[in-house]
């Protein structure tokens, strides 16, 4: 549905910021002792071209920061661990922007050199990934038919929509569309990692073909998206959804961090913003700069970003298809992604391999520190 719709207009990378891409960042050293001293990182792209639209060029704090972390990596990671950070920087975005992703996430407290946090976050997501078999997860990840009547009953609150006029995917998520008689799917017939196993995929499938189609369409590397939460008629009967999202909400900030750009909370009403005078302390500094409290449906906010309203759905005050539909679109091309996938097959419960079917549980790892 996204690569589908109206696609905003392209801003080309500056002149001298593109010759500086183009080179490469060190030079090729064919040796011997170079060949043989390869490590899974050095089997993808490390110099891609980065975000040039304004805050998001990286300075040179946050590359000096990004080859500290490399190196790091380098010295203390497994070889299965970095694979798995090979794998994903693969799909499109090249090392250097996903590692600039962990740089940014927990800034130095102790100066540009204080890569402690950072470092942490990064090893979390590299050994996550590992351990969880999460490239599999399109394959192992989903082919039951009870995932599926979740997806469509539960979770098609979460979509991906229209596109901003700087080329980020608009991310949705109108709990209105949820099933409100969800109590006979979560937890009695599905627990909090069939849940997590789907946004998972969701994530992945941005990570592996949404961003991709973006930074081909922009001519530059689209890596983050804009978040629209609608919290309209999300009283006390809505509220019980909650508790089932909070444990995958993590799951972004802990394993994809600074892949949100902006976060609005559209048709707000004051109760939302009390509740979250109470949990901001806990939220991560650069998360709380990103949320945006919108009382409205979000047409003026949306608008600033789109600059097109046939980019804004409907219920948000564009000339752009309806949420329903948007979802149906998005869904499909989901499962049609999927359905692609060698290996990929509507398997009962309980069948396949008994190590992934291990490798898929509890991936809503709870963060201890």
């Amino acid at each position: 549905m996204i690569d589908k719709l109206v696609s905003p207009q392209r801003h080309p990378i500056p002149e001298k910021l593109a010759r500086k891409a183009a080179k490469p960042d060190r030079p090729e050293v064919k040796s011997d002792a170079r060949q043989e001293a390869t490590t899974p990182f050095d089997s993808v792209p490390y110099l891609q071209p980065l975000p040039v639209d304004g805050k998001l060029i990286p300075t040179a704090q946050d590359l000096m920061r990004v080859k500290l972390l490399e190196k790091r990596a380098r010295t203390e990671f497994t070889e299965p661990m970095m694979s798995a950070l090979a794998h994903w920087a693969a799909y499109h975005k090249g090392l250097r922007a996903l590692l600039l992703q962990f740089a940014r996430a927990r800034p130095g407290k102790r100066g540009v050199r204080d890569i402690e946090e950072s470092f942490e976050l990064l090893s979390k997501a590299a050994r996550w990934r590992e351990e969880h078999q999460v490239p599999n997860i399109f394959v192992r990840g989903w082919p039951t038919r009870d995932r599926l009547e979740l997806k469509q009953r539960f979770l098609t609150s979460f979509f991906f929509g229209t596109v901003a006029s700087t080329g980020e995917p608009i991310y949705y998520n109108n709990m209105a569309l949820a099933d409100r008689e969800h109590e006979d799917l979560v937890p009695s017939r599905f627990s909090i990692n069939d849940l997590s196993i789907i946004w998972v995929q969701e994530m992945e499938y941005r990570e592996k073909v949404i961003f991709p189609k973006r930074s081909e369409q922009e001519g530059k590397l689209v890596n983050y998206m804009i978040s629209v939460m609608d919290v309209k008629d999300c009283g006390m009967g809505r509220m019980g959804l909650l508790k089932y999202l909070k444990p995958t909400a993590s799951l972004n900030s802990h394993f994809y961090p600074e892949s949100v750009r902006q976060i609005f909370v559209v048709n707000c009403p004051g109760m939302i913003t009390w509740l979250y005078s109470f949990v901001k302390p806990l939220v991560p500094e650069t998360t709380q700069k990103k949320i945006v409290f919108v009382s409205g449906n979000g047409h003026a906010e949306l608008l600033a970003l789109t600059r097109d309203d046939s980019q804004i759905p409907r219920e948000y005050g564009g000339t752009g298809p309806s949420t329903r539909d948007i979802v149906a679109g998005f869904h499909h091309e989901l499962q049609t992604f999927l359905e692609e996938q060698a290996g990929y097959d509507e398997a009962p419960d309980g069948e396949g391999n008994s190590s992934e079917r291990a490798a898929f549980q509890n991936l809503a790892v709870k963060d201890k520190t």
